[in-house]
């Protein structure tokens, strides 16, 4: 008896802990993923020796978002990741997006918005003059809009 109560325990812990709050999965109202930099598809090079392999922005209701970019930095093979919170507004088509300087190293120089853009038909954000990528367009599609084109997933 004592033995199957141990067990019990062991167990009982981390399911009460995996139905805390703090560990519920977020809820995004809009996610975007990044499909062109400066007219190149992904991956695509915004500055010698990096070359961005996805960025997706992921946004809350509440006016603020995660930013998860996978890159690759000189001669590394092996994708990295890296992850920034951000708040957005959205007014009539437009969106602005702005980084927190101490959790962007970018915009630490840079006044915001960081990025600055117009969504379009079919669920495009097309920002014409990214300050994070160096003035380059970049053009975000939203992930509902390309599932609700394919089908289910």
């Amino acid at each position: 008896m004592r033995r199957t109560l141990a067990v019990l325990a062991v167990f009982a812990v981390p399911l009460a802990l995996a139905c805390d709050s703090a560990t519920a999965p977020e809820t995004f109202v809009e996610q975007y993923e990044l499909m062109q930099l400066a007219s190149q598809s992904m991956p695509a090079m915004p500055f010698p020796g990096l070359s961005i392999v996805a960025d997706t922005l992921r946004m809350r209701a509440e006016g603020t978002g995660e930013r998860v970019v996978w890159y690759r930095f000189g001669g590394n093979t092996a994708p990295e990741r890296t992850r920034s919170e951000f708040t957005w507004v959205a007014i009539g088509d437009s969106l602005e997006i702005s980084f927190p300087c101490s959790d962007f190293a970018v915009s630490d120089c840079i006044a915001p918005p960081h990025l600055a853009g117009r969504l379009r038909m079919k669920g495009q954000l097309v920002v014409p003059r990214a300050t994070i990528f160096a003035g380059a367009e970049a053009v975000y599609q939203s992930t509902a809009e390309r599932r609700d084109a394919s089908g289910p997933i």
